[in-house]
């Protein structure tokens, strides 16, 4: 897997500060296979980790709860269940509503637009996530400027995908962009993607 550089954004992109990317920044997002539940890990192309994911089974709708390295819990990610395709949105731990990602299916593509408050500027915001079903590349632009501001790529024919239907993603987040949110949006795709 190699790194590729993005951009500089003109402005920030935020929701929690603690997680602006200092620069241009590759991760890695794998399913884990052992799991009864989903769970995800995020960590730096060399290893360190950044965020743990996992799923919350007490509830029936399997929500995705987000959480720092000292487990801090962040945000939990709850889909509406009477959508199709079904949005996301991120609730704070104190209750605050912090974005919601609402997609568009088509026959062989998807769209989404994640619509949040930057804390930087107080703006509302919207991130436009667009690919195929077919294809392994994603890309998140800025609704504003239509710059990129984040690539996906899916890693697809390796022994975690074919063995256990695990996906590994490969994401990469421009300079001052959110890496927490843009890593909700790769959430709501695999979640997308498994249906």
């Amino acid at each position: 897997m190699v790194a590729v550089e993005l951009g500089l954004v003109p402005a920030s992109l935020v929701v929690l500060p603690a997680f602006i990317a200092q620069h241009s920044t590759t991760l890695i997002m794998k399913e884990s296979i052992f799991s009864l539940a989903e769970a995800f890990t995020m960590k730096t192309m060399d290893g360190h980790d950044v965020l743990k994911i996992d799923t919350d089974t007490l509830f029936l709708s399997s929500r995705k709860r987000v959480f720092d390295l000292d487990n801090n819990h962040l945000f939990t990610l709850h889909k509406e269940t009477f959508f199709i395709p079904k949005p996301f949105y991120a609730k704070s731990p104190a209750g605050a509503k912090l974005f919601e990602v609402e997609g568009k299916l088509h026959f062989d593509s998807f769209k989404a637009i994640d619509h949040f408050v930057n804390v930087e500027d107080h703006e509302q915001e919207h991130l436009e996530m667009q690919g195929s079903f077919f294809d392994t590349k994603t890309h998140i632009t800025n609704k504003k400027n239509e710059q990129m501001v984040a690539k996906i790529d899916r890693q697809r024919w390796n022994a975690r995908q074919l063995i256990a239907n695990h996906d590994t993603y490969v994401v990469t987040v421009a300079a001052r962009v959110d890496i927490a949110l843009i890593v909700a949006m790769v959430i709501y795709l695999d979640e997308t993607r498994q249906r």
